[in-house]
């Protein structure tokens, strides 16, 4: 039987600078090397590649109403998670509201992310 495991997930994108800053900066995900504009980077044991290699950004369709793959960063604090993120300039794809169990955000090129709180 063939098997398949996850390998390095890519994060094609327009701009590596923009791109850089939300991933390094704002979520906290660590480069670990740079190859010539390439940016290998870990986060919660996954590696993770900046390719900026894209020539438009993803279409900004509502959350869920497309095909597309959608991955999810867990927090303890669902509220101080959705705060941080406004204050940080973060592009809120599907606003949190209390008792909700996640909200959605998107990357500088409109790639969505759940945030999710504990279960």
């Amino acid at each position: 039987m063939l098997m398949f495991t996850l390998g390095e997930i890519n994060i094609i994108c327009t701009n590596l600078d923009r791109t850089l800053h939300f991933y390094r900066d704002i979520l906290g995900f660590e480069p670990t090397t740079d190859d010539e504009g390439f940016y290998h980077m870990q986060f919660g044991g996954k590696s993770f590649l900046l390719l900026p290699t894209a020539q438009q950004q993803a279409t900004a369709a509502a959350y869920e109403t497309v095909a597309q793959f959608s991955m999810d960063l867990n927090v303890d604090d669902l509220e101080a998670a959705y705060t941080y993120l406004q204050q940080q300039g973060v592009t809120i794809a599907k606003p949190w509201q209390p008792g909700d169990a996640m909200f959605v955000i998107r990357d500088p090129d409109g790639l969505p992310w759940e945030v999710v709180g504990p279960v």
